[in-house]
């Protein structure tokens, strides 16, 4: 019995000491305060999943195909709200020379009232312009051009999004692509970057990973350090917000003509009033008109045919018959949207002149002048909004993901 005594006497101070010993030790380490988190050069890689085919340019899912489903109703919904997006944060990080990255109006940075926060950008970006996400190697030698480039064409053909690598030549010091310098060029600093988002969604976590295994494989290839923009959890975020904007704006506005008889248009009646118009075939076997924007051929807006692909069969427009035409463009892609879309409406006019047919579209029967600028208003809308959130129409990181 005594026995039994002294043990559960020695227990219950063996466990008082116990306690006071793990009290006495976190007074000490709040002392001290916290630990500094060990440093590293990037975030820990995301888990590969399977990455998902880019939808093909010129399929079934074309702007065309996609005005004409009786789901898109052009220029009435372009500035509907949409669903809340990722939150704005309050830190924005250090970024390599705008001759690497594009700047954007700081009027339209995030904290301005003008950006609305449903499509503010991620945290570790500080506009939702920023469509590119990069990581800059760096050392204490210069790194020669074959090298840097070895490893990233190998990597290069396993990505879907835009990517590019540039490098801060010496000893000029300046930022320049890679891909365009001669043989022999040294670069102090070499900067990836990667396109977050197109019209066929955001990057998903896989690229993310074979861009990861990039810079690192780089990074071990020429002996330097690296490091990202930020996380790549926040490279996602702004992906995902990037496809939403897109999802939001990317909407074709159509007219369509149609026999006025009810009947079918024949492919060389077609053929003679679009060169008439000026129009040009296209390399999407469409008939558009082009104006040439920074020495780059830009389309306006384009003429199909009503099918799912819009195709011509230029090497037979002697047989051709079509039910009914199809002008489109999309707004988001034109400095001038509804100017653009102006312009259209006037050309499907003399076109159907032409060829004695009727214009309409999916809103009006007939489109008269006053329909005409009831859709000019929306769209301007349109673009307004798009303008207040830092990605103007027609701009140069609208051109890219749109």
């Amino acid at each position: 019995m005594n026995f039994s005594l002294n043990l559960q006497t020695a227990l219950a101070i063996i466990g008082a000491l116990v306690v006071v010993a793990v009290y006495a030790l976190s007074k000490w380490q709040s002392r001290r305060g916290p630990r500094p988190a060990p440093r590293t050069h990037a975030p820990a890689a995301p888990a590969v999943v399977p990455a998902t085919a880019p939808r093909a340019t010129g399929d079934a899912a074309s702007p065309v195909a996609d005005a004409m489903d009786s789901n898109l109703a052009p220029a009435t919904e372009l500035t509907e709200p949409a669903a809340e997006l990722t939150a704005p944060a309050a830190r924005a990080p250090a970024e390599p020379p705008p001759e690497v990255i594009g700047g954007g109006d700081p009027a339209n940075a995030r904290g301005s009232a003008a950006a609305a926060p449903k499509f503010a950008a991620a945290d570790g970006f500080d506009r939702l312009s920023q469509i590119d996400y990069w990581v800059k190697i760096t050392g204490e030698r210069d790194l020669g051009r074959e090298s840097a480039l070895a490893i990233y064409r190998d990597a290069a053909p396993h990505f879907t999004k835009k990517h590019s690598i540039y490098g801060l030549r010496a000893p000029e010091k300046v930022w320049c692509n890679l891909e365009n310098e001669p043989e022999g060029s040294r670069f102090a600093d070499v900067v990836l970057t990667i396109q977050l988002a197109d019209r066929f969604g955001a990057i998903d976590e896989a690229e993310m990973t074979r861009f990861s295994a990039l810079v690192l494989r780089l990074s071990e290839g020429t002996g330097r350090d690296f490091s990202f923009m930020t996380a790549v959890e926040n490279a996602l975020a702004q992906a995902r917000t990037l496809a939403r904007f897109i999802a939001h704006f990317d909407a074709s506005i159509v007219l369509y003509v149609r026999p006025a008889d009810g009947g079918e248009f024949h492919g060389v009646e077609i053929d003679r009033c679009a060169a008439q118009l000026g129009l040009e075939r296209d390399a999407k076997r469409h008939y558009s008109r082009f104006k040439l924007i920074r020495k780059t051929q830009a389309t306006l807006y384009s003429l199909a045919t009503a099918t799912a692909t819009g195709d011509f069969d230029f090497d037979d427009m002697q047989n051709l018959r079509a039910p009914a035409l199809v002008f489109y463009t999309t707004p988001a892609r034109n400095a001038s949207p509804s100017a653009v879309f102006a312009e259209m409406a006037d050309t499907a006019k003399a076109f159907a002149a032409r060829i004695d047919g009727v214009v309409s579209s999916a809103e009006y029967a007939d489109l008269g002048q006053l329909q005409v600028e009831a859709m000019r208003a929306k769209i301007d809308r349109m673009a307004a909004e798009m303008a207040r959130l830092g990605l103007p129409a027609g701009g140069a990181e609208a051109g890219r993901i749109f």
